[in-house]
Order: structure tokens, then C-alpha cells, then sequence
């Protein structure tokens, strides 16, 4: 099966491996309409959640990830945004310079009490392999991460992590070890955070793309960025139940109207569970994306 029929073959639940676990209950749409907990809405998010995970499909499909597909699905996840540091289109697709960002998640994220939270930063930051990670992230860019100078030091570091990665993998026949490096190129482009906004959704697709690729199914998280704050073990970890949790739903999935049409369903006939390879990979083929063709200019 291809990576686009893994990924949608869930139908109209497609988005759930790409939003918070918690939020599902609200819907797909509760980032575009600000019903999370920072209620800024966000016009567009699932649209573009959409056009960037089908772009991934397309240019990982028969290729290796490189990093200028990365910066394209930042860009088409991203495009959007509207009144944030990202507005801008020349932020779009294009790494951070010397700007800091956190890789850290927010101080409640690691407990209640202030020397809780102070404890557990510290285990992190001493950890065996957060440190082994980041002195090869320094011999890469010649500076002490996260201090970089410019995009360019970025980029460097990011194309020897995902250069490393594709040579693991595809030398990788074991399925458990393939599962970890995923679970590890995802961790580390989280805690490098290369763009200035729209970090976490990109590694999401990203992961999900990868996850398909290599024969697994996508992964429902209940803590998307859990693998910030835990080390490689426990992140796999976690991603193995998520994992668990995408193929056990028992979701009720109707076939989306566009779907439907296309492939000629009468109302009440076939349920998506029905649909074979083959219908999937004509009506995905089909699908009309003239009004966006500018998203593949970079």
C-alpha cells in the first residue's frame, strides 16, 4: 500500500495522528476555531495540515527525506499564518538564524512545584543522550548548540542528522530498529527546533510520512512533543502505544463527499473499510489542486 492510502485510509479521521490527543473530542477543526486552551484561533491550520501531509506522500513516496523537503512542508503547513513572526513569506520554508528558541516544553509540562520542574529540567539536560546528540550537533556547526549564528549553521546541522538517518535506515532491515530511528530523526529535529514557528505540526507530518514508509501505521499521541522531555527509550515507547492506539480505533468513518463522488459510491453502498487499493489510488491521483498550485514554487 502506498504511503498516501496508509495515512488516509482512515478517511474523514485522517487529522487525528496530527492533532492533540486530548483535543480529539472537540474535533478536527479546533485549531482553525481557537477551542484549545490558547484559544487563538487559526484560520486555515487543517487545510494546510492537509495540502503538507499530501505533499510529504508525494516527495517521500520513491525518495529518501532531504532537507528541502523539509522546508517545503514547513512552508504549505505554514501558509496561513497570519500576524505571527511567520507572516511573512520569506519565514516560510526557512530555517531560524541566531534567534533562540527553547527545546524545552513549558515549565508545567514537567510537574507541579517549582523544584519539581527545576528537577526534572536538570535530569534532561544531564541526560546521557541529550548530551551525546548535541556534542554532535556542535562538531557539525562549530559552535556550542543551541548558539547558532545564522540559518546556514542550521541547516548544516540539520542536513548531517537527516544524511545520518537516511543511511541507517535504509542499511535497516529490522523493524524495531527502523522504529527507532524514526522515533529518534523526530526527537532530534524537536529539540533542534531549526524554524521559528510551526515546528511541532511539521515534525507530526513528518513523523506520519515516515512511520508509513517504512511499514508502520501513523501513531495517535497523547503527548504529540512527549519526546521532548523523555529520552529516546521512552519516546519509542510511547510511540509504539500510539501506534497501537491508530490501529485499534474503531472510528466510524463515512466517505468524504469528494470521495464519494469521485468514485462513483451511491449513498449508503460501500463504507470506507470497502474501499481497495486501487479505488483509493485513483481518487487520491485525481485530486484537483489547481487553486494551489503555487505551493510547490520554492
Amino acid at each position: 500500500m502506498s504511503i498516501k492510502n496508509t495515512i488516509f485510509s482512515k478517511g474523514d479521521n485522517w487529522w487525528k495522528p496530527y492533532i492533540d490527543y486530548s483535543y480529539h473530542q472537540l474535533g478536527p477543526y479546533v485549531f482553525d476555531e481557537g477551542l484549545h486552551n490558547s484559544k487563538m484561533a487559526e484560520p486555515g491550520y487543517l487545510d494546510n495540515l492537509q495540502k503538507a501531509v499530501v505533499l510529504s506522500c508525494d516527495l517521500l513516496e520513491e525518495n529518501s527525506l532531504t532537507v528541502e523537503t523539509y522546508k517545503k512542508v514547513h512552508a504549505v503547513a505554514t501558509e496561513h499564518f497570519n500576524g505571527w513572526i511567520t507572516a511573512s513569506s520569506s519565514y516560510r520554508g526557512v530555517f531560524r538564524g541566531s534567534k533562540l528558541v527553547s527545546c524545552f516544553p513549558p515549565a508545567s509540562s514537567f510537574g507541579s512545584s517549582k523544584r519539581e520542574r527545576e528537577m526534572k529540567q536538570e535530569e534532561l539536560k544531564n541526560s546521557s543522550h541529550f548530551k551525546t546528540q548535541f556534542e554532535e550537533m556542535d562538531k557539525v556547526v562549530g559552535v556550542r548548540y543551541p548558539l547558532f549564528k545564522s540559518s546556514e549553521e542550521i541547516h548544516r546541522c540539520v542536513d548531517f542528522l537527516i544524511s545520518e538517518f537516511n543511511e541507517k535506515i535504509e542499511g535497516c532491515s529490522e523493524p524495531n530498529e527502523k522504529l527507532k530511528l524514526i522515533a529518534n530523526i523526530f526527537q532530534q529535529l524537536e529539540w533542534l527546533h531549526p524554524f521559528l514557528d510551526g515546528q511541532g505540526r511539521t515534525d507530526l507530518v513528518l513523523l506520519g510520512t515516515l512511520l508509513a514508509k517504512h511499514g508502520f501505521n501513523p501513531a495517535v499521541l497523547k503527548e504529540p512533543y512527549i519526546s521532548t522531555w523523555t529520552n529516546l527509550e521512552q519516546w519509542t515507547s510511547q510511540l509504539i502505544e500510539g501506534i497501537e492506539r491508530w490501529s485499534a480505533s474503531e472510528d466510524h468513518v463515512k466517505i468524504p463527499e469528494c470521495a464519494r463522488n469521485s468514485l462513483n459510491v451511491p449513498e449508503g453502498q460501500k463504507e470506507d473499510s470497502q474501499l481497495n487499493e486501487i479505488e483509493l489510488d485513483n481518487f487520491y491521483d485525481n485530486l484537483d489542486w489547481s487553486d494551489d498550485d503555487d505551493y510547490f514554487d520554492f
